[in-house]
């Protein structure tokens, strides 16, 4: 085997010399070097190691490529008219995929996929049985100063707010009106095994948690439990109205006290039986009158030998007096002051409060009907406060803010099949029940906002939002930004390629030619990926189309260097091979980075994580199209630079290309034959 290195490589190194005598020739005296010779033995010596170290199927493999490509490329010589039009229709024809592109802007498909495990799990006997994470959502109401002029009123001239301020009864009043909507609205449904859903079916509320509650009387304070509702109408009685409850509340048993209870005024007990809402409602006070009608007569009968302090202490109404003196449950919202004094239902201890300055109430926060559970800071209520540095009192307000938490699809889901069984619920069906009833609430305030000059009532949802958000960052196109980047990538090539000896010469327009073409191979393969119904999502549209633009940029600079070298390096009969040879040389290396870009791309869509899966299914199609059909389509354009004069590369000849090399018997000999019509040049 030494023999036939040896044999081989003199071989090669003659046929080298005689090219080399070839050169000196044209160039006159020069003479080669023995720099010149060394670098040629080792190049032979290196092409000659490379061919017979590879295995046969791995020789044929490239020899194959080699062949196709310079076949290849002799077809786009020849017909590049032909094949720049092709190219053009169907990059254009891919492109129309765009106008049924279907965007994913669901939020939570960034971190799990719809048909993952993680996904399943939701729908398992885990989350039936034990909470959500994430049990509740928060539909968010924001009411902003109208700019139209209304009439002075006697609350803003004794507030003095600002012309701006939404601290005024009038706009406070405008707010309770809508929310008061919101909350009674009854909402249709269809295809649901429900009719239709209000918001006290969906909302999260309070918990009486480990409260010492008698049991005769937990279901009717469970029953006046009132949906989570933060709002800066707490600080008023108007506040109640949004509470509820719907139903009738009645305290139990009293009607049936007066046959047990002989000690009983009737008039006492009419008094308590009656139907209560938080409108009406004074827990203290009717605690006060349900213990005075109880411990005056002999019920609950008394323990024998059971002192009088242990009967006090553990009597159910002392212990049910503890647990609403615990929270703060006192008057309720009966002694807060009334935005509007002429509402019949407002109760005397409100409408004698009723001129205390709205934003002396709104200054210490608000309270729930638990003050000692619920009391939030007026910057949680009131946008853009400002307040007086030297009293602190709140002096104007930009925004008015209330919250309304509902359950997270997750709870409504366990809830229902504890409820109703027989039902089919599952977690796309409680979705589109939240659903149904956000777009009624957009509905409302769209009704509201239509009343007014211009919109002052803005609804979001923490989840509808996010999303949204994501759906007008998927869509939007920032013309600006992607001028840039098109200046920025023509720059850097014209920069690369700028050859100061030759202007005429210079590859200046390879940019102008193949950036647009670029652009359009990659909105072709969006299209493409629309035509196969893969949905786009953030980074496949505002991310995928910078990262290709970058690769083709590496394909312009590489195909760019090899072109000139071929040019400057053949006889000027050989100029029309230029194309194929190039196409040839340079099949390898392409081809080994797309089946190393494919294989990652596939291997990325089998992740867990959506939007890496899209982004690498999105860009397969501009990996596969830029560098076999995009470029050989624009090489014809290419002006070469003009040759140094000094070039000492050996010149190839026709005769040395695939399709003319005689058939060897060895596979060695046939790698050696594949490896020297390529050909290495210089680093």
């Amino acid at each position: 085997m030494s023999g036939y290195y040896r044999h081989q490589g003199g071989q090669r190194t003659s046929h080298h010399q005689r090219q080399q005598q070839q050169n000196l020739g044209r160039c006159g005296s020069q003479r080669p070097s023995a720099t010149d010779d060394m670098q040629l033995s080792q190049q032979s010596l290196y092409a000659h190691e490379f061919a017979c170290s590879k295995r046969p199927w791995q020789q044929s493999v490239t020899y194959f490529c080699q062949k196709v490509s310079y076949q290849y490329g002799v077809a786009v010589t020849r017909q590049w008219k032909l094949f720049l039009f092709l190219t053009l229709v169907a990059f254009s024809l891919c492109t129309l995929g765009l106008k049924d592109a279907r965007f994913d802007t669901d939020f939570t498909q960034f971190w799990m996929s719809d048909e993952g495990r993680s996904a399943k799990a939701q729908d398992s006997e885990l989350l039936r049985n034990y909470p959500s994470v994430m049990s509740s959502s928060t539909q968010l109401l924001m009411q902003l100063p109208s700019r139209r002029q209304e009439p002075p009123s006697a609350d803003a001239a004794d507030d003095n707010t600002a012309a701006d301020s939404v601290l005024t009864k009038r706009q406070l009043l405008a707010h309770m009106r809508l929310l008061e909507r919101v909350v009674s609205a009854d909402v249709r449904v269809f295809n649901l095994p429900v009719q239709s859903i209000r918001l006290e079916q969906l909302c999260l509320k309070f918990d009486l948690g480990q409260l010492e509650i008698p049991d005769h009387v937990r279901g009717f304070m469970e029953a006046l439990l009132p949906c989570r509702i933060v709002t800066p109408l707490d600080c008023f009685w108007e506040g109640a109205k949004l509470l509820g409850p719907r139903g009738s509340v009645r305290l139990p048993g009293i009607g049936l006290m007066g046959s047990y209870l002989p000690n009983a005024s009737p008039a006492s007990l009419k008094d308590l039986d009656r139907t209560y809402r938080w409108t009406n409602l004074d827990p203290q006070s009717v605690l006060q009158s349900y213990t005075r009608i109880i411990k005056t007569s002999s019920f609950p009968p008394k323990h024998p030998g059971a002192s009088p302090d242990s009967e006090r202490r553990h009597h159910p109404i002392d212990r049910l007096a503890r647990a609403l003196s615990s929270v703060g449950l006192r008057h309720g919202y009966t002694r807060r002051p009334c935005l509007d004094p002429g509402d019949p239902q407002c109760p005397p201890a409100g409408r004698a409060r009723a001129n205390h300055s709205v934003l002396d109430t709104l200054s210490p926060g608000c309270s729930g009907f638990a003050e000692k559970l619920i009391n939030w800071p007026a910057e949680k209520l009131i946008g853009g406060a400002s307040r007086d540095p030297d009293t602190g009192r709140l002096t104007s307000g930009r925004a008015l803010l209330s919250a309304l938490v509902l359950k997270s699809p997750e709870h409504l889901l366990r809830e229902y099949r504890q409820n109703q069984p027989l039902n089919d619920w599952s977690l796309d069906k409680t979705k589109r029940l939240l659903d149904a009833w956000w777009e009624h609430f957009n509905k409302l305030v769209a009704e509201e906002n239509s009343r007014h000059e211009e919109p002052i009532f803005v609804a979001f949802n923490e989840q509808q939002s996010v999303n949204e958000a994501l759906g007008e960052a998927t869509r939007a196109v920032h013309w600006t930004k992607w001028s840039l980047l098109i200046a920025g990538c023509c720059a850097y090539v014209m920069a690369v390629l700028f050859d100061s000896h030759s202007l005429l010469h210079s590859q200046l327009t390879v940019a102008c030619l193949t950036l647009p073409l670029l652009l359009l191979s990659v909105t072709g393969g969006l299209g493409l990926a629309c035509w196969c119904r893969v949905p786009l999502d953030l980074l496949s549209v505002q991310v995928l189309p910078f990262v290709q633009l970058g690769i083709g940029t590496f394909y312009c600079l590489l195909m760019a260097n090899c072109y000139n070298h071929l040019y400057q390096t053949s006889e000027p009969a050989q100029h029309h091979a230029v194309i194929p040879v190039l196409m040839q040389r340079t099949a390898p290396q392409t081809l080994a980075f797309l089946l190393v870009c494919q294989a990652a791309a596939a291997g990325s869509l089998l992740t867990p994580w959506p939007p890496f899966a899209f982004f690498a299914g999105t860009g397969q199609p501009t990996d596969c199209s830029w560098p076999c059909c995009a470029w050989p389509a624009c090489l014809p354009f290419w002006p070469p630079t003009a040759p140094d004069g000094g070039a000492s590369e050996p010149t190839w000849s026709a005769a040395d290309w695939p399709e003319s090399q005689p058939a060897r018997s060895s596979p060695c000999r046939a790698a050696w034959a594949a490896v020297s019509t390529v050909g290495l040049p210089d680093a």
